[in-house]
């Protein structure tokens, strides 16, 4: 991918965008498996592509048993985590909460 980022993917996604900014698309997009896009994003298993499933983030298409995804859909979904201070701000508070709840849970079988 270019340095771009993820405005291009979702101006691709919108179909606003320049004939030669698809090209790259149109000459590598395939579809691969949950193990493959999991693989291609560097993680050690298909947990956070499910997840990307589940909550409708993440594009799939069903042949038989077999679950696809499309790379460049894949490509625009990691872009669409871009990570910001806004992000990152958000992402300490969701984890202070989910610690908060852990203790308070602690303390309720102690108690």
């Amino acid at each position: 991918m270019s340095s771009d980022g993820p405005g291009r993917a979702s101006r691709i996604l919108e179909g606003t965008v320049k004939v030669w900014e698809i090209l790259p698309f149109l000459e590598s997009d395939h579809y691969m498996t949950k193990l493959s896009a999991a693989a291609f994003i560097d993680h050690k298993n298909d947990r956070k592509i499910e997840e990307g499933i589940r909550s409708g983030q993440l594009r799939a298409y069903r042949i038989g048993k077999k679950i696809l995804i499309r790379k460049s859909e894949l490509i625009a979904w990691v872009e669409s985590h871009e990570v910001t201070r806004e992000n990152r701000k958000a992402n300490r508070t969701d984890l202070q909460k989910l610690v908060d709840g852990a203790i308070d849970q602690a303390r309720k079988r102690t108690a």
